[in-house]
């Protein structure tokens, strides 16, 4: 009940959130911990940071690397880790101090790939003791097969289940599969895949894992090119899914890709980009060559399939009475 897990956590420009972090990671009840920190080319003091953490306990070794992005630095924590099981935390987030402890339990009890728990949402403002936050002893627990487990990902707990930092994995499962440097989303490019490659994932709806909103952050900033990593992201789990015979999860994520492609031209509506014309156009381009997708998926929704049809020929005259509507 001792094994080894490597703790990633990528470092960048976090110098106001990364000790709350770091305690959170040192302070756990589960204390078998290899805790990584990836310093990805910081500028401000989360480096120094880093490695005065690291001479405060053993535990902890530091990388510094150029900018490279949350991919680059979570792979190059999986390159040097030791762990038989490994995770990985955002360094503005923090943990309760039982994660590792509960998570590895159910590990071992149901002898699964991968066991998730449930998040909150915590914000600066918040005051409490990360080591005396309530949480029950008797949270549901669900046990899933791959193909379950996949078809989870769409249901109304779809963060939950795309999002890596909320769970513990084997770490055999990375042996064939890295996350794409350089993409946004980069979740969406590989939790499918671990997934697929796992035999049990075992779900707990415990909320352990404590999620920072902030401003600034990455997914609370304002639509941009990088945006658009999304729909190459379902456009690949698509093109999976059909290699895999998984028609089921082919319809949908392609359903999600077409809700991606119809609220990323909303959002462009309502921005002040200087090229939004070119990005609609773009986005408009992809939506009429995945339509074939999309009307295979809805085919016995009547409603969504004349709404698919009238945004393929007129998509800014439609998107424009949405809003209108809906009071944007």
């Amino acid at each position: 009940m001792n094994d080894l897990i490597s703790v990633i956590v990528p470092v960048y420009n976090v110098e106001k959130y990364l000790r709350k972090c770091v305690e959170s990671i040192v302070n756990q009840t589960y204390t078998n911990l290899e805790i990584i920190l990836v310093n990805d080319g910081s500028s401000d003091s989360s480096a120094l940071i880093c490695d005065m953490v690291a001479e405060e306990d053993s535990r902890i070794k530091v990388i510094h690397q150029k900018n490279g992005g949350l991919s680059a630095a979570r792979n190059a924590g999986l390159n040097i880790s030791n762990g038989k099981y490994v995770s990985f935390i955002d360094s503005d987030d923090y943990l309760e101090a039982v994660f590792y402890e509960m998570l590895f339990r159910l590990m071992r009890k149901y002898n699964s790939d991968i066991v998730q728990c449930n998040f909150k949402r915590v914000y600066e403002s918040d005051t409490k003791d990360i080591n005396a936050l309530q949480r029950s002893h008797d949270a549901p627990v669900f046990v899933l097969n791959s193909r379950e487990a996949l078809y989870n990902l769409f249901n109304e707990n779809y963060v939950q289940t795309v999002i890596s930092c909320n769970k513990l994995y084997k770490k055999e499962l990375f042996n064939n599969i890295r996350f794409p440097i350089g993409k946004l989303h980069e979740d969406e490019f590989t939790t499918y895949k671990l997934l697929y490659a796992s035999k049990k994932t075992v779900v707990t709806t415990e909320e352990l894992y404590c999620y920072l909103q902030r401003s600034g952050s990455i997914t609370q900033s304002d639509f941009s090119h990088k945006r658009l990593d999304a729909i190459e992201a379902y456009s690949e789990q698509i093109s999976f899914y059909e290699e895999k015979e998984l028609q089921e999860m082919k319809k949908k994520a392609s359903i999600w890709l077409e809700n991606i492609l119809r609220r990323y031209m909303n959002s462009l509506l309502k921005s002040n980009l200087i090229n939004k014309e070119e990005l609609f156009d773009y986005l408009q381009k992809k939506y009429k060559d995945n339509f074939h997708l999309f009307k295979n998926a809805v085919r016995k929704n009547n409603a969504k399939y004349i709404i698919i049809h009238i945004i393929k020929y007129s998509p800014k005259s439609v998107l424009k009475s949405f809003l209108k509507l809906k009071n944007y």
